[in-house]
C-alpha cells in the first residue's frame, strides 16, 4: 500500500508546500523553497485551504 502525502503549490514561487497526514487547521506550513508561510484555513476531504500567513513581527516594548 503507497503512503501519498497532500502537498499544494506555492502562490508566490510555484514551490512544493508538502502537508503532512495529521495537518490541523490553524497550523503554520513554510514553503521549503521560497520560505513562504501559510496558515491551513480549511481541511475539507483531504483538500487544505491555505492562506498566506500574516507577518507579525515582534514588538519589544520599544
Amino acid at each position: 500500500m503507497m503512503n501519498t502525502q497532500m502537498q499544494q503549490e506555492c502562490e508566490t514561487c510555484g514551490g512544493t508546500i508538502p502537508i503532512p497526514q495529521d495537518v490541523v487547521i490553524g497550523e503554520i506550513l513554510k514553503c521549503p523553497d521560497c520560505g513562504l508561510e501559510y496558515e491551513v484555513k480549511e481541511i475539507n476531504g483531504g483538500i487544505c485551504n491555505l492562506e498566506q500567513a500574516e507577518n507579525v513581527k515582534e514588538d519589544w516594548g520599544e
